[in-house]
């Protein structure tokens, strides 16, 4: 992720001479980040919010690389791309097991768990890490429970 644009969306001055601050920065996902502070009336506000949405850029970019170095420097799917590793039939299937699997009867409490967990983390990521011990795990348990054919898993799994 990353800042595309800034601006000083607001700038107020206040009776003891300093100026209260809104900047916006906008991230590349269409994200809004609104950043309010006091500044003293001399700044040049604009080059302060450039400054910030650099600082953020470079603390984003040091965590994509300890990312992907945590990761063996693996490339991540988008959630489309992991999708379309599996058939049609596959995803419909899938689909249906993730919305119904609260009432199955056939799964344990602890899977229950595991799949509500794993299911969290997929909502809350945009990158899919095949190496990822949660991705192993749900992609296992589908062939496993017959959402997807035997040997698919390690299909899906493929760096390749």
């Amino acid at each position: 992720m990353q800042i595309i644009s800034s601006e000083i969306l607001e700038a107020i001055p206040q009776q003891d001479g300093r100026v209260s601050v809104t900047e916006r920065h906008l991230y590349d996902d269409g994200g809004l980040y609104l950043y309010p502070y006091f500044a003293q009336a001399d700044w040049d506000l604009q080059e302060v919010a450039n400054q910030r949405a650099f600082n953020i850029n470079a603390e984003f970019a040091r965590k994509e690389l300890q990312t992907a170095e945590a990761m063996n420097f693996e490339i991540p799917l988008t959630k489309t791309e992991f999708r379309e590793r599996f058939t049609t039939a596959e995803q419909i299937a899938i689909d249906n097991f993730n919305a119904t699997y609260q009432s199955n009867s056939v799964l344990t409490t602890e899977q229950k768990a595991a799949i509500l967990s794993a299911l969290e983390h997929y909502k809350d990521t945009t990158r899919i890490y095949l190496s990822l011990q949660k991705t192993i795990d749900m992609v296992t348990m589908y062939e496993s429970l017959g959402i997807i054919a035997s040997g698919r898993a390690a299909e899906v799994l493929s760096h390749g």
